[in-house]
């Protein structure tokens, strides 16, 4: 694969980075080997944990979801390592594997004395989940995907292609991603880059608005997330053997515009046995922003089952 093509990959799932000014009810650290991992924990009831994209987004792009959930669950927002608060000192392939992203949730349940919860992830978030899942099957009561990385590592072998970049985005991208243009203007480099990279992830450009509007930036984000799906290529990622034994319910929520695909839900589908799917009309890689009325209905649904 080409170097434009895997410093791409790694940034497809960075742009749904959204800050709210929303405080959790309670929020702390938890020890985990080579970083202390920071967590926000809103409500009560039920436990539900939200995994964010990325890998390196801000665990604020899901705080929409949790103003909706926290009322009737407890919902428990967690800082990726080297994202927010979850410094992370070295940066490299021995500390971006998704065995230690794993142990760093897992740990977050142990310390909070969760013995089932409900897990949650989109994009990035969602491989995330189901690697969770397949390492603790027995510590999720049900497993929600929105937009979801595939199950194995086929994924990356057509996602690439359905981004469709415009020249200008294409030229922007080159030129906001110099290394000279960033120096001089961090931030407008930041909003420029992932601007030009939203459009290809949108089904109606309008909703770019509501997702940049509060846009924050993660400084290790361009290191992490090309760290991540190499090393993901690397150990053969590929869950179907465990999830195929996981027969609590499962939900899957997708964009039926979504770059990532059809067959990338489907697959997932396939492979658990109690998995439904819920295909979102004129929708794109954010269902919870582009078509929030009917990404609930879904959602909720399923949870009150």
């Amino acid at each position: 694969m080409q170097k434009k093509q895997l410093y791409l990959i790694g940034t497809w799932f960075l742009i749904t980075i959204i800050s709210f000014s929303t405080y959790g009810q309670n929020s702390g650290y938890v020890v985990s080997e080579d970083v202390n991992i920071y967590y926000r924990d809103y409500g009560k009831g039920t436990p539900i944990v939200l995994l964010s994209g990325g890998p390196g987004q801000s665990s604020n792009a899901l705080l929409p979801i949790v103003e909706r959930l926290k009322g009737r669950y407890r919902t428990i927002l967690v800082d990726q390592r080297g994202t927010g608060k979850s410094n992370l000192e070295i940066i490299d392939s021995t500390t971006i594997t998704l065995e230690k992203y794993v142990e760093d949730i897992n740990n977050v349940r142990e310390y909070l004395k969760i013995e089932h919860w409900i897990v949650i992830g989109h994009s990035w978030g969602g491989g995330l989940a189901m690697a969770l899942t397949a390492k603790y099957p027995n510590h999720t009561s049900k497993l929600i995907l929105i937009g979801s990385i595939g199950i194995d590592t086929t994924f990356m072998n057509y996602a690439f292609d359905n981004l469709r970049y415009s020249e200008d985005d294409l030229e922007n991208i080159e030129f906001w991603s110099e290394p000279e243009v960033i120096a001089l203007n961090p931030e407008r480099a930041a909003y420029e880059f992932y601007r030009s990279l939203l459009s290809t992830r949108v089904y109606n450009q309008s909703a770019k608005r509501e997702i940049l509007k509060n846009f924050v930036v993660e400084p290790n984000t361009f290191e992490i997330a090309p760290l991540m799906f190499k090393h993901l290529k690397t150990i053969g990622y590929d869950l179907k053997p465990q999830l195929g034994k996981f027969y609590n319910p499962a939900l899957i929520i997708q964009g039926r515009q979504g770059f990532l695909g059809g067959w990338t839900a489907f697959t997932i589908y396939q492979t658990i046995p109690d998995c439904q799917i819920e295909f979102i009309e004129k929708c794109g890689h954010f269902p919870f922003i582009e078509r929030p009325d009917d990404f609930y209905q879904a959602l909720e649904t399923f949870l009150d089952k």
